[in-house]
């Protein structure tokens, strides 16, 4: 787990801001859309050679964030709601 950790640690030292700027009009607000926060996140994740992906496995969304070097891999997981219709 050395070589992971040592790059999530570098790439939270990037400082990385993302502004909020795709429009909500239900509630009138701002929020930060996804297309761009992947563009902003891809250079540095390449740049430390990390790879993010998510899949399902029974009911749950799992992410895991892999350092393409050495094969280490951090991972979280979040259960799927029964009975919600996903957007």
């Amino acid at each position: 787990m050395k070589n992971i950790n040592k790059k999530l640690f570098d790439i939270q030292s990037e400082n990385l801001v993302f502004k909020k700027e795709a429009d909500n009009p239900y509630f009138k607000s701002k929020y930060l859309a996804l297309d761009d926060l992947l563009t902003g996140l891809k250079p540095v994740l390449e740049k430390y050679k990390v790879l993010i992906t998510h899949s399902t496995h029974e009911k749950y969304v799992v992410t895991s964030v892999i350092d393409i070097e050495s094969d280490e891999f951090v991972s979280s997981a979040f259960p799927i709601q029964e009975g919600i219709d996903p957007q």
